[in-house]
């Protein structure tokens, strides 16, 4: 989480886990009653893509893993998660190395 500067913040119990997410001006792209950022949409897409699936409840993003998961596939799952976070943090104003650093 520290790698990525839209994670505002993270918890976590067991294997259950959850990432807060904030833009590029420190502000929540969205609060419950309002409708995604289109931000998210494109995050949605990469999750796909990745071959993920999980709930999207925004601005959370939350991480549950089966309990009989092997170490070798915690690690590609998080890999694949990962590479849609950089697709969110490009959609939310995260566009370069010094922009990921500022923060």
């Amino acid at each position: 989480a520290s790698e990525h500067p839209c994670i505002k913040q993270y918890r976590s119990i067991g294997m259950f886990g959850c990432f807060d997410i904030h833009d590029f001006e420190g502000k929540n792209p969205k609060l419950q009653h309002e409708a995604a950022h289109t931000a998210f949409a494109k995050y949605k897409d990469a999750y796909r893509r990745n071959g993920l699936v999980g709930l999207h409840r925004y601005p959370h993003i939350h991480c549950a893993p089966p309990l009989n998961i092997t170490q070798d596939q915690l690690i590609d799952g998080f890999g694949r998660l990962e590479r849609s976070i950089y697709v969110l943090e490009e959609a939310l104003g995260y566009n370069s190395v010094d922009d990921r650093e500022a923060v």
